[in-house]
């Protein structure tokens, strides 16, 4: 899961990008709710962690 500052929706092609530990990946909108659109389910391009560290990271910004 991701938040967003803008609406995504389920099928959109995106690039996110954790700022602590400047890891980039492309993904793909799997998830996404009419109550908190924000808010979205991921599926990586490239199966893996993103973030390069085995804890999760807690911040993860859209590149646009």
């Amino acid at each position: 899961m991701i938040l967003t500052g803008v609406k995504l929706h389920v099928g959109m092609s995106i690039a996110i990008h954790v700022v602590l530990t400047d890891k980039r990946a492309f993904a793909k909108v799997v998830l996404s709710t009419l109550d908190q659109p924000r808010y979205c389910g991921i599926e990586l391009a490239k199966k893996g962690r993103a973030h390069g560290r085995d804890d999760r990271c807690d911040r993860l910004r859209l590149i646009t």
